[in-house]
């Protein structure tokens, strides 16, 4: 599991129930392996459904509050990641012609919803937390203030 560093959970969900909804968004996710906790807001997640208090879609977004990859995914994201798929098309092209080699990074969380627009994540939320489809875990700028604007 990867969590960012300024995070927290959603309302009071216990640590055994994130857990049970990990294993059971893992079920959910043998075809593509990843299970994200926590993303920035997304369009079009697809296929929810409910269980032990949590939903479950499928997608991605950007962001990475929290997430979790399988064994297997997890030996193999990295050679998805140096893959021209790995980019938003203009920045792949900015970065063929060396323009984002300059100081215009390419951050993780870009670079696994490319992934997930070929293998779509899934994605566990609280119910009725208002967070949906961000997750159990999202970033509190007011307890962790940042210059980035989400």
């Amino acid at each position: 599991m990867f969590f960012e560093d300024d995070v927290v959970v959603a309302g009071s969900v216990a640590a055994d129930r994130v857990l049970a909804a990990l294993l059971h968004g893992f079920e959910l996710a043998k075809d593509t392996g990843m299970v994200y906790l926590g993303l920035c807001p997304i369009d079009g997640a697809k296929d929810v459904t409910e269980w032990g208090g949590f939903s479950f879609s499928r997608g991605g977004g950007r962001c990475a509050h929290a997430f979790a990859l399988n064994r297997k995914l997890a030996a193999t994201l990295w050679a998805f990641l140096e893959t021209p798929q790995a980019y938003p098309p203009s920045w792949y092209t900015a970065f063929r012609t060396r323009e984002i080699m300059d100081g215009w990074p390419i951050f993780m969380d870009t670079r696994l919803n490319s992934y997930t627009l070929h293998h779509p994540a899934v994605i566990v939320s609280t119910q009725g937390s208002g967070q949906l489809p961000r997750g159990i875990f999202y970033q509190d700028r007011s307890l962790f203030p940042s210059a980035i604007d989400s």
